[in-house]
């Protein structure tokens, strides 16, 4: 944006603090066992176990290194995290996976929009398209797919606001 204005000083110093943030994000939540990145850390610094969708919003920031890009794509597509459905908050194997809670791994329309956006911009194309699709056809479009029909929401997970901006 500063460049576009003709800011270019404020341009570079804009960049050069992107990334340094990038660099510390990479080193402090990269969990190379997963192929992926930290939900968050814990207030002693340490990674929080488990493997969210936020990795999917880092791909459509730009904040991925093209090296990791294909790893983080990958463990957002495998069948613990992408349900047929969409991709979940949580992956399905954390003790806390709950399909029908707020963020411990129900799908949410608004945040499978941005990763499958991150995906079109990072991932191999196939993955971004079959996300996507699974937005708008949902599951029964593919013959190979069978999820269990979606239930009634309880309270607690009644329509978010939020998801309206799909």
């Amino acid at each position: 944006m500063c460049q576009r204005l003709g800011r270019a000083e404020e341009a570079a110093t804009q960049r050069e603090a992107a990334e340094r943030v990038a660099a510390a994000l990479d080193d402090r939540f990269w969990m190379p066992d997963e192929g992926t990145y930290a939900l968050g850390l814990d207030p002693e610094g340490r990674q929080i176990d488990g493997v969210a969708s936020n990795a999917g919003h880092l791909l459509w920031a730009d904040a991925v290194p093209p090296e990791r890009a294909a790893a983080v794509t990958e463990r957002l597509m495998a069948p613990d995290m992408f349900s047929g459905w969409g991709i979940r908050t949580l992956d399905g194997t954390e003790a806390r996976f709950n399909p029908m809670s707020y963020h411990n791994g129900s799908v949410w329309p608004h945040d499978n929009a941005i990763v499958a956006e991150g995906l079109s911009l990072t991932g191999p194309s196939r993955q971004a398209s079959h996300a996507g699709n699974m937005l708008t056809l949902g599951p029964n479009g593919y013959a190979w797919m069978t999820p269990t029909a979606p239930l009634a929401k309880p309270s607690d997970m009644s329509a978010l606001s939020l998801a309206s901006s799909t």
